[in-house]
């Protein structure tokens, strides 16, 4: 019985460990949704990422150029899956700044 008990109070801490994470990608992926922008200090260039809830998403810049992409992402990691940009970078959401790239952008 005591064994039994054992695996049962394991089984249930595994259970919730794994929902934990599910909960907290689907917040993640809530706070990339929408539009964020680059601008550089002289004003002269700036770009867009638009984030969709469907996991595509488009890229406009100053030169007026746009281009679509497709993403996935982790807690840490956005990977643009196809378009451009293209491969896996680092990311930070903290109030409406997001750090990719190196950049910093403002939620619009």
């Amino acid at each position: 019985m005591n064994k039994l008990s054992v695996l049962l109070v394991l089984l249930s801490m595994l259970a919730f460990s794994s929902c934990e994470k599910d909960d907290d990608d689907k917040i993640l992926e809530n706070q990339l949704i929408g539009n964020w922008k680059y601008q550089d200090a002289s004003n002269n260039y700036w770009y867009q990422l638009s984030f969709q809830s469907d996991l595509t998403g488009t890229r406009t810049d100053a030169d007026g150029e746009s281009t679509s992409f497709k993403y996935d992402f982790t807690s840490s990691e956005v990977n643009f899956t196809s378009g451009y940009p293209n491969g896996k970078y680092k990311y930070s959401i903290s109030d409406d700044e997001l750090s990719l790239f190196g950049d910093i952008l403002i939620k619009q």
